[in-house]
């Protein structure tokens, strides 16, 4: 693991799976399984992980100052 221990280890965010639909993926070694799968050749891989979006910054939290770079 690279980044973080706490990512759950499944073929989703396996180096050896690629994606065929939303919801399964072709392991290299256990063939079609399902994004949430594990095996013990699990090896993390963080491209593709997909990052929390960031929250918004409404315009009324910003100080005059920050508004004006926001533009």
């Amino acid at each position: 693991m690279l980044v973080n221990k706490k990512h759950p280890k499944q073929c989703g965010l396996c180096a050896w799976a690629d994606k065929i639909t939303e919801t399964d993926m072709l392991c290299y070694h256990k063939g079609p399984v399902q994004v949430t799968a594990k095996c013990r050749r699990f090896r993390y891989d963080p491209f593709k992980r997909v990052p929390p979006r960031m929250p918004l910054v409404k315009k009324a939290q910003l100080s005059p100052l920050e508004a004006e770079d926001a533009q």
